[in-house]
């Protein structure tokens, strides 16, 4: 199994969006929606090792609208090699540079698929309780179209 900055996925075909990037909406339900653009700069591997672990993470900002908007950090275990699937957690800091701002944790199966979806876990500040899930979607080599639907 591949493992590299682009094994999140690979770009969608034009016209496949899950999402559109722009500001804070309204959901039906009662909470918000944020559409974001997850820019991973930093990329960390850990491969091969004798018990024939692989995790990696990706770190970096989060846009809206041309606008930096937070931060986020995502780590993975590559659980099943051979289905390409992993089982990742993840913090995303917005509103703020941290350690301002408020944070959204999120966890789930995720694969070399174009999209996913992992679960909203939690979070603090303005976020507090939150529940819902990240709607994921690899638009371009080392950006992914990130909506969170929040809930409470």
């Amino acid at each position: 199994m591949r493992i590299d900055s682009g094994w999140l996925g690979t770009a969608a075909k034009q016209g496949q969006s899950l999402a559109t990037p722009g500001a804070s909406t309204a959901s039906k339900e009662g909470g918000i929606t944020i559409h974001t653009v997850f820019v991973t700069q930093a990329f960390r591997a850990n491969t091969g090792d004798s018990g024939g672990f692989d995790e990696f993470a990706v770190s970096g900002p989060l846009r809206s609208e041309g606008h930096r908007i937070g931060f986020g950090i995502v780590r993975c275990a590559v659980t099943v090699p051979e289905q390409g699937i992993a089982d990742c957690t993840g913090v995303f800091n917005l509103g703020g540079q941290f350690p301002n701002g408020s944070q959204l944790t999120i966890q789930g199966m995720t694969s070399d698929a174009t999209d996913w979806y992992n679960a909203i876990t939690g979070g603090t500040g303005r976020f507090a309780e939150a529940s819902g899930q990240l709607e994921a979607q690899n638009i371009a080599p080392n950006r992914i179209r990130v909506t969170f639907h929040i809930t409470r």
